[in-house]
Order: structure tokens, then C-alpha cells, then sequence
């Protein structure tokens, strides 16, 4: 884990606006979505991954609880163009799937697995994220995040949904204070 990891998903803090290619095509901007809703911005490792197409499956099948709660969902991997194709056709999922493929949004939230980390170099991977999730406010800011400890731990929908009732500054989250 990055030193900075903490500041990087301090709450309060301003998210800076990116754009990032989707994988249906055309581009997609952080603040454009943020002047309608708030975003969560999931984070995950590919199409190849069971864990991140439950994940993603889940979000998809919760995706009406998340557009009546004025919530839209960005989901982000490094993955390459075509394998998110793939995931597209095959997960079907409502919202959007972007392309951070030279891992710089990842990265500006500390969510990188280190290049060293053993996966990391099996795979070649640069922007190769942990698990997280994190809850962008109109206001442009950091309202919750959560940063998963291993490649198993990440938030189910109800949490996120749960996170985002709770109030509009939650606190940041991790495996073993997450009971939201």
C-alpha cells in the first residue's frame, strides 16, 4: 500500500475532473456526470477477474436502487479496449465501463497494486488496481471511499447504497471497518 493512500481518499478532499474512453465508444467526463448526480467510481481488475464480474453483476442488478437514489456508476479498469468489449457484451451492465489504460486515475487514488507486487508482474500490468470504490459529491469531492485490503475484499451494492443515504460526508472505509 502507498504511503499516501490515506490523503489520496481523505474525505472533503477535491477530485479532479479526467476523461477516459468507454468501452462502448466515445468519451466520458467525471464533472459532466457530477453536474446531474453524485458518482461512484468502482474500480476494478478486468473482465478475466470472477470476483469483478460478480461485483459488476451486482451493481448492474442494483442499478435502478442507484439511478432513484440520483447515483450513476463509473466502473474503471486498465484493461485493453477489446477485453472490455468482451466484459461489455457478456456483463451487459447499465452504466458505463471506462478505459484508464495507462492506469493514471488509478493511480491518483492510490488504488495502484504495487509493480512489484508478484500478480502485478505475472500480469505486465501498470494501473493495476486494488479493489476500491469511491463516492464523488456534486460538490466534487471525496463523500466516502473504500480501499480493499486483498483482491477478495470489496463492497457490495447495499453498502454503497447504504454509504450514500447515510449522509454526504461518510467515513472512509476499509475491510475492517466496513459494516456499512
Amino acid at each position: 500500500m502507498a504511503d499516501n493512500t490515506s490523503e489520496l481518499l481523505r474525505l472533503g478532499r477535491t477530485v479532479d475532473d479526467f476523461v477516459l474512453p468507454t468501452v462502448r465508444g466515445g468519451e466520458c467526463a467525471l464533472y459532466d456526470l457530477l453536474d446531474e448526480r453524485r458518482v461512484f467510481l468502482v474500480f476494478y481488475r478486468g473482465g478475466w477477474c470472477p470476483l469483478c464480474n460478480l461485483q459488476l453483476l451486482e451493481l448492474s442488478s442494483s442499478y435502478e436502487e442507484f439511478e432513484a437514489a440520483n447515483l450513476e456508476i463509473l466502473a474503471i479498469s486498465s484493461e485493453e479496449v477489446e477485453k472490455g468489449r468482451k466484459v461489455l457484451n457478456r456483463l451487459g451492465p447499465p452504466y458505463r465501463l471506462l478505459q484508464d489504460l495507462d492506469g493514471e486515475i488509478t493511480r491518483r487514488f492510490g488504488l495502484t497494486i504495487d509493480s512489484r507486487d508478484l500478480f502485478s508482474v505475472l500480469l505486465r500490468k501498470r494501473g493495476f488496481p486494488h479493489p476500491g470504490v469511491i463516492l464523488v459529491g456534486q460538490d466534487r469531492t471525496i463523500q466516502w471511499s473504500y480501499r480493499g485490503k486483498t483482491y477478495r475484499d470489496r463492497p457490495r451494492a447495499s453498502q454503497l447504497l447504504r454509504a450514500a443515504r447515510r449522509n454526504p460526508v461518510a467515513r472512509t472505509s476499509s475491510s475492517a471497518s466496513a459494516a456499512t
